[in-house]
């Protein structure tokens, strides 16, 4: 995870490492697989090399998931797509465990505090120091109370 901050105003930060590092081994098992039917050609490592290429593209796409909260706007990036909320149209934020919704007229963008790994706290802070600067309102969900857990008309 890498994570960039301008003066305590914007955050960035992206999934784990690792999720890299499985990405890049992945590639090399794929250049593996090619090599091999080069030389030897046959349905079995054909198929494999289908499933590693599969496999392969789904950690690429997480390994490049990120959110980003700034001055302008909450942004979350994950395998199926890119979601965006301004803050001038954010009218609360629920909170519930790891999960954080920012909520619209018709509009919501969930992010995980998970995936922010070890600097959740400082994302948190960000968001909190943005949600006050912007006078949004803050709600903290009780046991048994659900949030949604889907993004709803935010796709960039």
């Amino acid at each position: 995870m890498t994570i960039d901050f301008d003066d305590d105003i914007s955050i960035f930060v992206r999934v784990h490492w690792i999720t890299r590092v499985l990405f890049s081994i992945g590639l090399i098992f794929i250049a593996y697989t090619i090599y091999e039917i080069l030389n030897h050609p046959d349905q079995q490592t054909i198929l494999r090399l289908g499933i590693e290429v599969i496999v392969d593209f789904g950690l690429y796409k997480l390994a490049s998931s990120y959110i980003k909260v700034n001055d302008e706007y909450v942004a979350v990036s994950v395998p199926y797509g890119t979601f965006k909320i301004y803050w001038s149209e954010i009218t609360k934020i629920q909170m519930s465990g790891l999960f954080i919704g920012f909520f619209g007229d018709n509009k919501r963008v969930i992010i995980s505090l998970a995936f922010a790994n070890k600097r959740s706290k400082e994302l948190l802070k960000i968001i909190v120091n943005q949600a006050q600067k912007h006078k949004s309102r803050i709600e903290s969900l009780r046991i048994g109370e659900r949030m949604p857990m889907t993004h709803l008309n935010s796709r960039e």
